[in-house]
């Protein structure tokens, strides 16, 4: 039930809609009986969940606002969404009534009341419900069809096995694997209806469900069967068709199955795994899933109780609570941030209707890693919660020093090019992505050059570079890829063998290791693509490669909380209502880093004697505030300013770029093959004074962070021939980007570029310094 989708179609006031607020009371109806041109006619009335007749619950997306039909209601008007409307012509018997309950129309979605009241046991309606009918739309014939003969195919093959478990995996010569109707599969997995939250509630408690797909109906769970075996045993599926597995269908298609203990399949992983589910209202997240035994003690008494007049993110603070005090300091992993949500609130809580990453590293039990050791969880440190500041003690042991951006997305061709995956390269005739610096090729040029450390254990550079883009784990269980660094090796080379010949089919590929005949590039790129979508490469100032939050940048801070699986992201901020000479901090998400995450880190803070320290990561951290007066059009011409520097750069091989951050001041440093001790510096740099809103500061922010980092680009040049024409055509359009600005706000308004750390300037400058031959 989408509970704030659907005000405007209860602006009637239906006087059948009779207040149900207390007990277990509800509507059912009676859809009338109708050949296919007939209007929709239902018949409602009252009942006693537990003193009820024989109903089926339908399951479905409610679709477009604007888009409604009217059906008749106990012989009164009635609007219902479009494609309500097509899933009753489509249930409707010609000869004879159908009793439903359908959200829509049982619950009157008028009443905040009635409706927080129904949504705290409408598990109880679908558990109660003969059957539920989950109404998929109306798929093409032909590919509705092929599901059903797919699924068909995986029964009569499971029959000959007492278990998945024992089912063999499939190579690449079995027919299965070109088998065409599994596009016909990865049509319907995009349909809308796998990613509503509210559906993953009303068939995991039905006793059957029942798909309804165009002319053909299966066995919901059978086809989710069908999942899992592709998954386990033909993971090559999902690249070569583009198949959007569902990780929460899959895991919890059967609720009333104990959850799986020996993988710890607990609540936190549940809530986790819904995050990509879609809702309007963000409170949803939770309420959704209300009829989980999860979220019920073992009496059976519930955690939470719905409440639609409650904040979100109220909400989700008690939620985080909950876990905090009962000592489950691994919901931490669960935080993810854009920059908006970075400063929205809470950065400890967890935001649920946030959803940028494929896959966790500290949430799910699958994850190997150990960074704290041997120490376990709840030997950590207890944490505090104060005033809505969490406090808790940790190990501040290394700052990031560069961050490269991973795409959350990927609907265009430059993003798709990021993540490419053998279908994209093999079909791929878009050669813009050759005018374009990539981030696994920004990445590898810090690599190659030699800013980085890498472990012993006989790896060598490279091999710290394709193990910390995959985050050191291979497969669907999520396996420690080192245990088999020959398959490791096998598999990076042939995926970027493969993907250098179509992006970069200049750049030589002599210093990759590994038989690309004997790897697999399918499952290099579905390694590598679940662990950096959505996060960025990053490199310490210690000299560590990995993997940190999408929104990292130089000068955050990793830190090591005692217990955790996982190291985590911090960013310095300031509160002066916070005493004592504490540092405080937002959260700004868990990290892999390659090299430490075995317990490592604990013979780092050994050796550089560091401490342990109180650690608050603040409820509602202060933002810079900046004040006086600019121009926008002035920082336009600094920016083409800096076109003149890029371009002088055209032709000389880039051996060293530096960006540190030091509060005040961003310097980014060049070196160039050419005569590197023959060098002059050319210097820009604007004074920025002017009151923003928190809207205009972030907008204008996120131009400017383009804009460094297509300076910061300049370093591709280490590993192709690319010319740094492209830098320039990029800068013209950031160029392009602030005039528009100016003529939006008024040249009376400015950005700062960097709201620094915790100080409250008055006044923030960009140096940009170039060093280059004469």
């Amino acid at each position: 039930m989408d509970s704030a989708e659907n005000v405007e179609l209860q602006g009637q006031d239906p006087s059948f809609y009779l207040p149900l607020i207390e007990g277990r009371l509800i509507r059912l109806f009676n859809l009338l009986p109708g050949n296919a041109e007939d209007d929709i006619n239902v018949q409602i009335f009252i009942v006693e969940l537990g003193h009820h007749p024989r109903f089926e619950a339908l399951s479905y997306v409610w679709g477009d606002t604007t888009n409604v039909s009217l059906i008749t209601c106990n012989s009164k008007p009635l609007a219902v969404r479009k494609n309500l409307h097509n899933a009753l012509k489509r249930l409707r018997y010609s000869d004879k009534n159908r009793m439903l309950w359908v959200d829509a129309i049982c619950i009157n979605q008028g009443s905040i009341r009635e409706r927080s009241h129904h949504v705290a046991f409408m598990g109880l309606v679908y558990e109660s419900a003969d059957e539920v009918l989950v109404y998929m739309g109306n798929g093409p014939d032909k590919g509705a069809t092929q599901v059903v003969s797919l699924i068909q195919d995986h029964e009569t093959r499971s029959s000959n096995y007492s278990s998945l478990g024992d089912m063999p995996i499939i190579d690449d010569m079995d027919p299965i694997i070109t088998d065409s109707r599994w596009r016909a599969v990865s049509t319907l997995l995009r349909g809308q209806w796998f990613s509503r939250a509210w559906v993953i509630q009303e068939v995991g408690l039905a006793k059957t469900a029942i798909a309804v797909y165009g002319k053909v109906e299966f066995n919901y769970r059978d086809f989710i069967r069908l999942m899992k075996w592709a998954i386990k045993c033909a993971s090559q599926l999902e690249a070569r068709y583009d198949l959007l597995w569902w990780t929460i269908h899959h895991d919890w298609y059967d609720w009333s199955m104990p959850p799986d203990t020996s993988a710890a399949r607990d609540l936190l992983v549940f809530l986790f795994q819904a995050k990509p589910m879609e809702c309007i209202d963000p409170r949803d997240h939770i309420y959704a899933f209300l009829g989980h035994p999860l979220m019920h003690s073992e009496d059976g008494t519930p955690h939470f109780i719905p409440d639609y007049n409650k904040d979100f993110k109220q909400l989700y603070s008690e939620i985080a609570k909950h876990f905090l005090l009962d000592s489950e300091n691994r919901i931490l992993a669960s935080v993810e941030h854009d920059e908006d949500s970075l400063s929205e609130g809470p950065t400890w809580v967890p935001r649920w209707d946030k959803n940028l990453i494929v896959s966790d590293f500290g949430v799910l039990p699958e994850n190997w890693y150990q960074f704290s050791g041997d120490m376990k969880e709840n030997q950590g440190s207890a944490v505090k919660i104060n005033d809505g500041h969490l406090e808790i003690r940790g190990v501040l042991f290394d700052v990031v020093r560069k961050s490269f951006q991973f795409p959350a997305f990927t609907y265009g061709q430059a993003e798709k090019a990021e993540l490419a995956t053998p279908e994209f390269l093999r079909s791929s005739t878009d050669s813009d992505v050759l005018q374009h610096p990539l981030v696994l090729d920004q990445a590898l040029a810090q690599v190659q050059i030699g800013t980085v450390n890498h472990p012993g254990n006989g790896q060598n550079l490279i091999d710290a570079f394709s193990l910390t883009i995959c985050a050191g784990r291979t497969g669907y269980s999520y396996q420690p890829a080192e245990e088999n660094m020959k398959q490791h090796r096998d598999n990076f080379s042939a995926y970027w063998k493969l993907r250098q010949s179509v992006l970069r089919p200049d750049d030589p590929v002599d210093y990759v290791s590994g038989d690309p005949g004997e790897g697999d590039a399918e499952q290099f790129v579905l390694d590598f693509s679940q662990s950096c979508r959505a996060r960025s490469f990053v490199i310490t100032e210690k000299g560590y490669t990995g993997l940190g939050p999408w929104i990292s940048r130089a000068g955050d801070i990793c830190c090591f909380i005692p217990g955790s699986k996982v190291p985590f992201i911090l960013r310095r901020c300031h509160d002066p209502n916070v005493q004592g000479g504490v540092t405080c901090f937002r959260l700004v998400g868990e990290a892999y880093i390659h090299g430490l995450m075995r317990g490592e880190v604990l013979e780092l803070i050994r050796k550089e004697d560091l401490e342990e320290t109180a650690i608050v990561i603040l409820q509602q951290a202060r933002d810079t505030i900046i004040s006086d007066h600019s121009l926008l059009i002035q920082m336009a011409q600094n920016v083409r300013n800096s076109q003149s520097i890029l371009s002088e750069l055209q032709d000389r091989r880039v051996t060293e770029i530096d960006c540190p951050n030091n509060g005040i001041e961003s310097r980014l440093n060049v070196r160039c093959e050419e005569h590197p001790h023959r060098s002059k510096d050319v210097h820009w740099s604007l004074p920025l004074e002017v009151k923003l809103s928190a809207h205009e500061i972030k907008e204008h922010a996120r131009l400017v962070s383009d804009l460094l980092s297509t300076i910061q680009n300049v370093s591709y040049g280490i590993t192709t021939k690319i010319r740094s024409r492209m830098y320039r055509h990029a800068l013209s359009e950031h160029v392009a980007s602030w005039e528009r600005l100016a003529q939006k706000y008024g040249t009376d308004k400015l950005v700062p570029l960097f709201a620094q750390h915790h100080d409250l300037v008055s006044q923030v400058y960009v140096v940009v310094t170039t060093r280059h031959a004469k």
